[in-house]
């Protein structure tokens, strides 16, 4: 499981490893910034962790400060991980609003390459029913009642 601060460590490592390589080349952040069109400050908040730019600024940078693919391999590395978060936060609030979801069920729509609940949307799109596509993804929960509200 991933959390929030596996994510900020990643930054902050990344930022490190691009602040070690330019003060390893004798770049100041505002030579470097100027060179891959930002602003010193935002060079900065990258190199602390506190913000992540897009993938051509690092390969500006990896290029500039002949990383040979260094911060490239760690800034993917990185949105590779946010990927993986925001998949676990995204299924997190699914079970969260939809309840346990049987293993069968998980295991249909992994081998169709799709998570649970979008089979549910399609279904509600096809028949013109949310209720009824909710009531047969989602397991009955004791105690919560099976009708829908009309």
């Amino acid at each position: 499981m991933i959390d929030r601060q596996d994510l900020q460590q990643a930054r902050d490592d990344l930022g490190r490893k691009l602040a070690a390589l330019r003060r390893s080349r004798g770049l100041i952040q505002e030579a470097l910034a100027r060179q891959v069109h930002t602003t010193r400050s935002t060079l900065g908040m990258v190199e602390r962790g506190r913000q992540v730019v897009d993938r051509i600024f690092w390969l500006q940078c990896d290029t500039l400060l002949d990383a040979q693919g260094e911060l490239l391999a760690a800034y993917d590395a990185y949105r590779h991980l946010q990927s993986r978060f925001q998949a676990q936060q995204a299924e997190a609030a699914q079970r969260a609003r939809w309840g346990a979801v049987p293993e069968a069920v998980m295991a249909a729509g992994e081998a169709t390459g799709e998570r649970y609940g979008k089979s549910a949307t399609i279904d509600a799109r096809r028949t013109g029913s949310t209720a009824s596509a909710r009531r047969r993804a989602a397991p009955h929960e004791p105690g919560r009642s099976q009708s829908s509200t009309r």
